[in-house]
């Protein structure tokens, strides 16, 4: 696996490889931005279930409506560890889909990258419809309800926590997008390769 500074694009000759090959592409949105576009419902739905989920543990709803506002003192020092708590958080994310990866750490098909919006996880390697699903949902189980829980259970539950998993809630809609659109286009055991923001099943 790789780092790279930029997601790559599409490559055409895989394609048209795929293709000849009897690969299938499924109907997907073609560029990032229709893609968050198509997802804003699954920020809502994801948003809350994690709620649902801390509710139990901790309820910040009540307070905000108490207060009409939220008071935050914010110091250089807060502002500095909260931009590297929210990269930490991206990076765990992204780590979280690439460890499902087959062999993803020797893998010269796999690349991974962060920007200032968001961060990604690339591969263009042969993966089961099952992988696939574990790899799309992994982030957003594990960090959004999982570890809630269990943070929850051990009384730590506090506001910033929530925001953070909340955060990674919403920003795990593009998962969740793809999750479904595998899950009711693609049939049981096939194979699927990802190329660019083109999806191929055999």
């Amino acid at each position: 696996m790789k780092f790279v500074k930029k997601m790559p694009p599409t490559d055409r000759k895989l394609s048209v490889s795929l293709l000849s090959d009897g690969w299938k592409k499924i109907k997907e949105p073609t560029t990032l931005f229709f893609a968050i576009l198509c997802s804003i419902p699954f920020m809502v739905v994801n948003g809350i279930v994690t709620y649902l989920v801390i509710k139990p543990f901790y309820d910040p709803i009540p307070e905000i409506i108490k207060t009409q506002s939220i008071n935050l003192n914010i110091n250089i020092f807060a502002v500095l560890a909260g931009l590297a708590i929210y990269f930490l958080l991206l990076v765990v994310h992204e780590f979280l889909h690439a460890i499902f990866i087959p062999h993803f750490m020797q893998s010269d098909k796999t690349c991974w990258g962060l920007t200032i919006t968001g961060g990604y996880v690339c591969t263009t390697e042969k993966l089961t419809k099952g992988s696939f699903v574990v790899i799309s949902i992994a982030p957003f189980v594990v960090i959004s309800i999982i570890l809630p829980i269990i943070i929850g259970l051990l009384g730590l539950m506090n506001w910033y926590i929530f925001f953070l998993a909340f955060i990674n809630a919403m920003a795990s809609s593009v998962d969740i997008l793809n999750l479904i659109l595998i899950l009711f286009q693609v049939p049981p055991k096939s194979s699927i390769i990802n190329n660019g923001f083109e999806t191929y099943y055999k």
